[in-house]
């Protein structure tokens, strides 16, 4: 061993100190650079292994296309949100660990010399005292029971933000299902209108129909570019938004293939009282707020416990001119100026205001629920229209085409016609929407899927006999 580093020859005092530093935690710095953090998140990607086996261990494949739960699953890896939550959480832990552990005890050395010592006696006095604090009033218990209700809301908390990014998700495939569906019927609806505008305009040239109903035809056609076009850009924002919620680049985005499946099942709307039951009980957020409650009861418990006076013992040895003598020390504090009255009534105050976030949030969650419940039970009558319109407008198409193969109805009659088709596309592709997104707000009121809050049969059939 090195002489410079040695250690000093052990005695009871260094043993402690070496004891004491011996399980002490280091300081490790972290330096955070805006360009390297620019380029890790330029190299996320879908076909990230580590991402594969996060998706395997939640019960799906790692290889597929990336639907609703997928991409939720991906959203869940890398969301920001979602590493934001999760520190919290860990901050939150890290406070209950602190709030568990024993005060300290203190250990003071009160070494003294005595200047008219007698002849032949060591003039020095050495004396050690260990004080050790006494939780009397319950105070630890009190500030554990705190930190362990605010570490439970950061755990719903991680489930709301776990929700929130699955409703980003679904709510960005909606748009984009929406914006393909309404790009593909106005891309289906553009060429015949072309040749119907066409036809009118030679028409118009020949003074057989007025100019004002080939303008007509020429606003459906411009109107149906526009619209293609618009529905191109909102398929694009609602990539862009897909990726941000994930947490991704759009590069890595659009490479992959995207699927809508399920987007488009729409079940029976569930029971009023069974998703506002569901919703009172079960939300994440809700039952945050109740845990945030908890914890404001637990810190009024614990000002009321300081009121009362602190009390450390403190045993010592003291060696005197080589007399050793024992002493016992206690330290009791004495509530003479204030009983801790003002913390008492700031943390009463804290607990009736969080009493008061947790009913208004509890009102807005019924309110939402009711709303939307009311609101996708239309949507689904919305959809049974929608239903038959799609296929009156596959009947419709056809009708025509055969109708003007065959010639017999004019131009003006065709343009008419599918101008109608046009504005029955635009009513369609707008039902369609309403009804994904009063799915998507149902399933965000309850934050459950809507498969999920189907009534469950009350009675498992039974065997049927045989009869003889």
């Amino acid at each position: 061993m090195n002489p410079a580093v040695r250690c000093p020859r052990p005695t009871p005092l260094w043993a402690i100190l070496c004891m004491l530093l011996s399980g002490c935690a280091s300081y490790v710095p972290k330096d955070l650079n805006p360009a390297t953090s620019a380029a890790d998140f330029d190299a996320r990607s879908l076909a990230d292994p580590q991402l594969a086996t996060f998706i395997g261990r939640h019960g799906l494949k790692p290889q597929g296309d990336w639907d609703l739960d997928r991409l939720t699953l991906a959203a869940l890896y890398f969301s920001p949100e979602l590493a934001i939550a999760r520190a919290e959480l860990a901050g939150a832990v890290g406070d209950t660990t602190s709030a568990a552990e024993w005060p300290n005890p203190s250990f003071n050395l009160s070494p003294g010399y005595n200047t008219d010592a007698a002849p032949g006696q060591t003039p020095w006095i050495l004396g050690y005292t260990l004080t050790i604090p006494v939780d009397l009033s319950g105070q630890r218990s009190h500030r554990l029971l705190a930190t362990e209700k605010r570490q439970e809301a950061a755990r719903f908390r991680l489930a709301v933000a776990a929700w929130t990014a699955r409703s980003a998700v679904r709510q960005a495939l909606s748009e984009m299902h929406t914006a393909e569906n309404s790009a593909k019927a106005w891309r289906a609806l553009l060429p015949a209108i072309t040749n119907a505008r066409k036809a009118l305009a030679a028409q118009a040239t020949a003074g057989e129909v007025s100019r004002a109903e080939a303008a007509q035809v020429r606003l459906t056609l411009d109107r149906a570019e526009l619209a293609s076009r618009e529905a191109d850009r909102a398929r694009l924002n609602a990539a862009s938004r897909l990726a941000e919620t994930i947490g991704i680049p759009l590069a890595a985005l659009s490479a992959k293939t995207l699927s809508l499946r399920g987007l488009g099942s729409f079940g029976r709307p569930p029971r009023i009282d069974q998703a506002r039951l569901w919703a009172a009980q079960h939300r994440a957020d809700l039952l945050a707020a109740l845990s945030e409650y908890s914890a404001t009861q637990a810190d009024l418990q614990a000002e009321i416990a300081r009121q009362y006076p602190d009390v450390s013992i403190g045993p010592g040895y003291q060696l005197d001119q080589g007399e050793g003598k024992w002493s016992l020390g206690i330290d009791v504090s004495l509530p003479l100026f204030n009983r801790n009255g003002g913390a008492i009534a700031a943390a009463e105050a804290k607990r009736s205001a969080e009493a008061a976030k947790f009913q208004a949030l509890q009102i807005k969650i019924l309110s939402d629920v009711d709303r939307t419940v009311g609101a996708y039970a239309d949507s689904i009558a919305d959809l049974a229209t929608l239903g038959r319109m799609d296929a009156d407008l596959i009947v419709a198409s056809k009708h025509l085409a055969a109708q003007e193969k065959a010639g017999e109805v004019s131009a003006l009659e065709a343009a008419r016609l599918l101008m109608e088709q046009a504005d029955a596309v635009v009513s369609a592709q707008a039902a369609r929407q309403r009804a994904e997104q009063s799915l998507a707000a149902l399933e965000s009121a309850v934050q459950r899927p809507l498969p999920l809050l189907e009534p469950e049969p009350t009675e498992k059939p039974g065997r049927l006999s045989k009869k003889k």
